[in-house]
């Protein structure tokens, strides 16, 4: 059995774009026989086909050399149903996609639910399982059809590739099906960065890193979502810092800038989840919605007497050079009693999101919205 195949497909996609490769999805494919109708959801990539039966393509009867599980359609059923799932990890490196396919007598292919094309069929979309192919066509002459128009079709993680074939008669002597998708990915017109990821730091922030192939030679790195320039740094950077982006989910794609190609390269694609915003009050080191000398002692004895966290490390961090100390205690004191410079933003009477990236955990401060 070849399954192994389809769980390799995401990871050789993104591992082989920067020349181009062509990956097939030929794997075993899940069959259910046609003795009563599908529900409609059969042809989608999340329905459950765990109670299907599995076979290796091809799959008939009355052809020489084919060990079937359809032994028992003659007469019984004329209707087959295959689903072939594969993952992707990135359909940008998608640029063709190609099915091939030899089949007796008739089918209806989708693609994630949607129609792609059939042939020999009466009804052309989701035809009954009862419905009988014309007109009869014989296998043994692969047709190899260009899907490219359908490549908007594929998705990041589960895919299907969903076919329904169909006998002219119950009483044919002869069924057959086998089919192929090949996956090919974009050629980059030079070496680029690979293996990016994305990490949620907080205030709207993510961290994207990337890894630099060994020779690559780049003017610059650019940070995209959809068509979006969202960053642009340097091309020996490993690193480039998204700002001001809405909590939810997000996909960046990273690019390489190389001066004579009118084309970028391709570098991948990283999800992130990001946070929202966690508005606070700077010097509030002991949560209670108030600025007083509470406050410089909380942090004291946190820091020189095995004291309580306090819940909101960035609201402690009084001078907001992300890390606290007795310098958070000193600048605190200064400003409540010794007019001393104001902490920086937000705060210490308004609420608001800390401005400087810093590897403080996000912070949990109840008085603020």
């Amino acid at each position: 059995m070849k399954r192994g195949l389809r769980l390799l497909i995401g990871s050789l996609l993104v591992g082989l774009c920067a020349h181009g490769a062509s990956v097939p999805v030929d794997d075993v494919w899940k069959i259910l026989k046609g003795t009563a109708q599908p529900p409609a959801e059969w042809r989608d990539a999340d329905f459950d086909d765990s109670t299907w039966l599995e076979d290796e393509a091809p799959v008939g009867y009355g052809y020489p050399t084919i060990v079937t599980t359809l032994s028992d359609m003659r007469w019984n059923y004329s209707a087959v149903y295959f689903r072939i799932p594969f993952e992707l990890e990135d359909t940008y490196a998608v640029e063709r996609l190609v099915m091939t396919i030899d089949w007796d007598d008739g089918f209806v292919a989708y693609l994630n639910g949607q129609y792609v094309l059939h042939r020999n069929m009466p009804i052309s979309i989701d035809p009954p399982y009862v419905v009988l192919a014309s007109p009869p066509h014989a296998a043994g002459v692969p047709e190899t059809i260009v899907l490219d128009a359908f490549i908007p079709a594929l998705r990041t993680g589960a895919n299907v590739l969903a076919v329904q074939v169909h006998n002219a008669s119950k009483s044919d002597e002869k069924f057959f099906f086998r089919a192929k998708l090949d996956i090919t990915t974009r050629i980059e017109p030079f070496a680029c960065v690979t293996s990016p990821v994305c990490a949620d730091k907080g205030d709207g922030n993510v961290l994207v890193g990337w890894t630099r192939v060994l020779g690559t030679a780049l003017d610059a790195i650019q940070i995209r979502e959809g068509d979006e320039v969202l960053v642009e740094v340097p091309g020996n950077a490993l690193t480039a810092l998204v700002t001001g982006a809405a909590a939810g989910n997000h996909s960046y794609r990273l690019f390489g800038l190389r001066s004579g190609f009118d084309e970028a390269c391709y570098g991948g694609t990283c999800e992130v989840t990001v946070s929202a915003v966690k508005n606070f009050t700077r010097g509030d080191a002991n949560i209670d919605n108030r600025l007083t000398i509470a406050d410089p002692i909380f942090l004291a004895r946190y820091l020189f007497q095995q004291g309580s966290e306090p819940s909101c490390l960035d609201a402690s961090d009084i001078d907001d050079n992300g890390k606290l100390d007795l310098a958070d205690v000193i600048v605190l004191l200064q400003f409540l009693f010794n007019n001393g410079a104001h902490p920086p933003a937000p705060g210490p009477y308004a609420c608001g999101a800390d401005t400087v990236l810093d590897e403080l955990p996000i912070c949990n401060y109840p008085f603020c919205p």
